[in-house]
């Protein structure tokens, strides 16, 4: 069954709005890396200032600081990726819904591909990329407080 002009124009306005929503998420994808970056490479900077008795705790401190703000900022862009993402499924289902109509099965395609890619890694497909990057401020905070709190303190 052909599309009607209605769904054409439907379908169109609903292309669109995913387009928008896909560019969104990968933008904020782009930040969390370019911030988790940046705040690793200014700890690695501030290691070098931690050898000096005088400056070591505060070093500490401020590499603590840095890792914290380094995960709450990675945790608010995954949430907004998260916001767009939702979005792109929301119009995804109603352009699969027109598509439908017209015997086009986009979704049923998809969810057979997910399908076979869960079967294909069933441990990492419930691993949560969001964590992994959260570990590794963990990580860089943990550092922090070896510096402030660990040994000859």
């Amino acid at each position: 069954m052909p599309l009607s002009d209605d769904d054409r124009i439907a379908l169109d306005v609903y292309n669109k709005l995913y387009s928008e929503h896909a560019t969104q998420a990968r933008h904020h994808d782009t930040l969390r890396a370019t911030v988790s970056g940046l705040v690793a490479a200014a700890i690695g900077g501030l290691l070098g200032f931690s050898k000096s008795a005088t400056y070591a705790t505060h070093v500490g401190w401020v590499i603590l600081a840095l890792s914290t703000l380094g995960a709450l900022l990675s945790l608010k862009h995954y949430e907004r990726s998260s916001l767009h993402t939702r979005m792109q499924i929301s119009f995804s289902d109603q352009i699969d819904a027109i598509l439908l109509k017209s015997g086009f099965p986009v979704q049923s395609v998809f969810l057979e591909a997910r399908k076979i890619h869960r079967s294909r890694f069933p441990l990492l497909n419930r691993l949560r990329l969001y964590l992994l990057w959260m570990v590794i401020f963990f990580l860089l905070g943990g550092v922090g407080l070896y510096i402030v709190f660990g040994e000859g303190k």
